[in-house]
């Protein structure tokens, strides 16, 4: 005699909905399971890297080592004073290692330097690496 195993729940929920839209007339579409990286970028351009991190990923994202230039800390003054440069590489530096993630780097200018999201957003598009 076999003894039959017990199914996992959102299993069974998936297979249920599967057999309701079949039902319905909807025709099934299998997607890769896998996804070439090269695919992601052709489809999201400059924004993969943030779709790439996001997902479960089986590499490790590249994270640049982003250097402050004269011309980006004359630009940078430019948007605002506030703005330590020193600290600024620490923060570029935590996310070089992987310390603080890309969604939270606006955040972060915001809040170590007292700066509106706006401003914060121009000091980052000062640096094509993002």
């Amino acid at each position: 005699m076999q003894i039959r195993g017990k199914s996992h729940p959102v299993q069974d929920l998936i297979q249920e909905l599967r057999e309701i839209f079949l039902s319905l007339g909807f025709d099934e579409v299998e997607n890769p399971i896998f996804i070439p990286e090269e695919d992601v970028y052709k489809q999201y351009g400059k924004e993969a890297a943030v779709v790439l991190d996001r997902c479960y990923y089986l590499a490790v994202l590249p994270r640049p080592d982003i250097g402050i230039k004269k011309d980006h800390i004359a630009e940078i003054r430019k948007i605002s004073p506030k703005i330590d440069v020193e600290k600024l590489k620490t923060i570029f530096r935590e996310y070089k290692e992987g310390k603080l993630e890309a969604d939270d780097l606006v955040e972060r200018l915001v809040i170590e330097f007292n700066i509106s999201r706006k401003d914060a957003i121009k000091v980052l598009d000062l640096f094509p690496e993002f």
